[in-house]
């Protein structure tokens, strides 16, 4: 993992997904470029693929941004990366053709009025 650049939050996250019970574990750890620790989570959820885990654990990042007030007040912005190719393809490139593939965890985010 790179640290971000300078004036830059990185929120590293991750999902693990067990196809035979639908359990996922989804988790984030923010660092600033020096690598210091800002913040982080962990919990459980419910996923039907490794790639849902991983969306929800970008979901489950914004949920804590939003109930945590996360602003940076000094001019700081965040990004969020993940190790799930088709996630960030998708997030990249998205469309309604693709949604189906995020589909549950793009619902809960815009009902947390995130897009």
């Amino acid at each position: 993992m790179e640290p971000p650049t300078r004036g830059y939050l990185k929120w590293n996250v991750d999902g693990s997904f067990l196809s035979d019970s639908g359990e996922a574990a989804v988790a984030g750890v923010c660092r600033d470029h020096a690598g210091k620790l800002i913040a982080g989570f962990a919990q459980l959820v419910k996923a039907d693929s490794a790639v849902q885990a991983e969306a929800s654990a970008v979901v489950e990042t914004l949920k804590w941004l939003l109930k945590n007030s996360f602003v940076v007040s000094d001019g700081r912005s965040w990004e969020i990366q993940s190790d799930q190719l088709e996630l960030v393809q998708v997030i990249r490139t998205f469309t309604d053709q693709n949604r189906e593939a995020i589909s549950a965890s793009w619902e809960e985010v815009c009902a947390g009025r995130i897009c």
